[in-house]
């Protein structure tokens, strides 16, 4: 993901789980862009984080070393000086419209079910 990325001209990437709802709108307002990387103050990996195009880059020059993407992307980058920016908005809680949150992690506290999924759309979005 990160290579096309790369490939493509991106300048920065946001990984998180296919468990994770993201509010989209506070994701591109968050300031990422002010920071190499960006994610929940664990760097847990389902509730996002957000790499300018050096972490891309280190990334994608680095050999594999955990299927736990966090883990090996955390090792690389702290190897590298880069430290995670921590950002609570990215968040195994619930996003809601009367909180800032910009992610939810459905799968980690409560276990994912789509109905979670869909529960959480309807909370933000009505």
């Amino acid at each position: 993901m990160i290579r096309w990325a790369l490939a493509e001209g991106f300048t920065h990437f946001f990984r998180a789980d296919s468990d994770t709802y993201v509010v989209l709108s506070r994701l591109l307002a968050c300031g990422f862009e002010q920071h190499a990387l960006m994610g929940h103050p664990t760097f847990g990996g389902g509730c996002g984080w957000v790499l300018d195009r050096r972490c891309m880059e280190l990334l994608a020059a680095e050999p594999v070393a955990s299927f736990i993407d966090e883990v090996w992307a955390a090792g690389c980058l702290r190897r590298n000086g880069i430290l995670n920016h921590c950002d609570t908005r990215f968040s195994d809680d619930d996003v809601a419209k009367d909180n800032d949150l910009i992610s939810t992690h459905c799968g980690f506290l409560s276990g994912y079910t789509p109905a979670r999924m869909y529960a959480l759309d309807e909370r933000f979005t009505r």
